[in-house]
C-alpha cells in the first residue's frame, strides 16, 4: 500500500486498519492517520514526512495504537492514543518522537502497567534523537526499572505530568536514562537510583502554586556522570543516607 506525500486517513467513527498482502506501507511525504476506536497497521510502515496518528480523536479512552515496525526516515513523529501496542521497531532516526495519552487524567508507566504503558522491551524498541512522553492534559507518570539497555537508542527524554495534581514516580527499581528532562505539577519522587548520561532537569512544581516537592529517598543516588543538574521545586525532601552529584558539572537549585 503506496501513499502520496500529504494523505490522510480518517476514520471519524470508527477504526482503522492497514494490512498489505505484499510489499508493506509506505508514504511518500507526510501523512496523518486519525481514528475514534483505535489503529492497528499489521505491515511495516516506511514514511518520508512528518507522521501522526491520533487513535483516540474523541479523547474518550478506546482508541489504542498498534503498530508493526515504523521508520518515519527522520521525520518527527507524534502518536496520540489510548494505548500503544508496539509490536516491532519504531523509528524517527535523528527526529523526535513524541506520545500523548489521549484521555484526559489517564496514567502513563514506563515499565510498569498503566492506562498507557511502554514495556521496557518496547521502549528498547524505540529509535529516536529525542523522546516525549506526557503532555498536560495526563495523569501521574511511573518509571520502573528502565535500564541502559532499554534507554540508549532514543536521545534526551522529557517526561511531562503537568496537569493539575499529577506527579512523577521512579518505582523501587533503578533506572539510566541518556539526558532527562522530568516536568511535574504535583513533585517529583525518586524511590530508586536513578542515573543519567546527560543534561538533567526537573521542574517539580511547573505551574509555580508552591505544592509540588522534589523526594528522594532514603539511601538513594540520583547521579547525572559530570552533566549539568538543574532541579527547580517549591520543597527539597532527602533522605537520610540519599545522595544528588553531578560530578564536575554544575548543579543549579
Amino acid at each position: 500500500i503506496s501513499l502520496a506525500s500529504g494523505v490522510s486517513l480518517i476514520a471519524s467513527a470508527g477504526s482503522i486498519t492497514l494490512d498489505a498482502t505484499t510489499g508493506g506501507l509506505s508514504a511518500a511525504g507526510a501523512v496523518s492517520f486519525n481514528a475514534t476506536t483505535g489503529i492497528t497497521l499489521n505491515d511495516s510502515l516506511t514514511s518520508a514526512g512528518t507522521t501522526t496518528f491520533d487513535a483516540d480523536t474523541d479523547n474518550d479512552g478506546t482508541g489504542s495504537l498498534t503498530l508493526a515496525a515504523l521508520n518515519t526516515g527522520n521525520n518527527a513523529l507524534s502518536m496520540t492514543a489510548a494505548d500503544l501496542i508496539l509490536n516491532s521497531t519504531l523509528t524517527s532516526g535523528t527526529a523526535g518522537t513524541t506520545i500523548l495519552a489521549s484521555k484526559s487524567a489517564s496514567t502513563i508507566g514506563l515499565g510498569t502497567t498503566a492506562d498507557l504503558s511502554l514495556s521496557t522491551t518496547e521502549l528498547a524498541n524505540i529509535t529516536a534523537g529525542s523522546l516525549t512522553i506526557g503532555g498536560s492534559t495526563n495523569g501521574d507518570i511511573t518509571v520502573l526499572g528502565v535500564s541502559s539497555t532499554d534507554s540508549d537508542q532514543f536521545g534526551a527524554l522529557t517526561l511531562n505530568a503537568t496537569a493539575s495534581g499529577s506527579s512523577v514516580t521512579f518505582g523501587s527499581s533503578d533506572s539510566t536514562f541518556q539526558g532527562l528532562t522530568v516536568n511535574a505539577e504535583n513533585g517529583i519522587t525518586l524511590s530508586s537510583n536513578l542515573t543519567t548520561n546527560g543534561a538533567t532537569n526537573f521542574n517539580t512544581d511547573s505551574d509555580g502554586d508552591g505544592t509540588g516537592s522534589f523526594t528522594l529517598a532514603t539511601n538513594k543516588t540520583l547521579a547525572t556522570t559530570n552533566n549539568a543538574l538543574s532541579l527547580t521545586s517549591s520543597d527539597l525532601i532527602l533522605g537520610s543516607g540519599s545522595l544528588i552529584s553531578s560530578g564536575t558539572a554544575g548543579t543549579t537549585l
